[in-house]
């Protein structure tokens, strides 16, 4: 858009709005290497990587497994469909029992991302990841999204510190910023 085109009236014609906004003779650019000019090209070349990065998410989870535990259907049918949109593949138990199930059989990688929740029926998912965490597997990224109820706090605590899990996410949650949490922890930092 040009000065002229915003000297033009409101309506979209040439007749103007009486006096011009700005006439061109008067519009001074900043001289080149001037911090307003870096301050501009930054921007030019921040705004090209996040275009990069927004092209790229579909990408920015491949070869990642996450597997989502939680008794609750619309988490994991959630967790699915943004897990996929970021290109990673999804695997979805409805109980912590069937997901000790899966670990026995090896039909979770080792590297997987582990999301559970933690209040569900038969064992809840800190005493099944501390079950994993038992069998040897230490590479999994565990992220507990669970709503706290009365003693949950220092369970949680616990695990955090203890490292049975790596991260913890109090529900309701957003899915982008778990998304992007996984991300990160896998070294793909994208649009974080």
């Amino acid at each position: 858009m040009s000065i002229n085109d915003i000297n033009k009236g409101l309506n979209g014609t040439d007749e103007g709005v009486g006096n011009p906004i700005v006439e061109p003779s008067e519009v001074v650019l900043p001289a080149e290497g001037s911090p307003i000019t870096e301050a501009a090209q930054v921007v030019e070349a921040a705004t090209e990587v996040r275009a990069n990065a927004v092209l790229d998410e579909s990408e920015r989870l491949k070869g990642v497994t996450i597997v989502f535990v939680d008794d609750d259907s619309s988490i994991p049918t959630l967790g699915r469909i943004h897990g996929e949109e970021s290109g990673a593949t999804v695997l979805t138990f409805s109980s912590g029992v069937a997901f000790l199930e899966a670990i026995v059989k090896k039909e979770i990688p080792e590297d997987a991302v582990i999301v559970t929740d933690n209040n569900m029926p038969e064992k809840n998912g800190i005493t099944c990841v501390r079950e994993v965490r038992e069998m040897g597997y230490k590479d999994l990224l565990i992220i507990m999204c669970s709503s706290m109820q009365d003693g949950d706090e220092e369970e949680v605590d616990k695990a955090l510190k203890d490292g049975t899990l790596d991260d913890f996410l109090h529900k309701p949650f957003r899915f982008k910023n778990l998304i992007n949490d996984i991300a990160f922890y896998k070294g793909r930092y994208g649009s974080r």
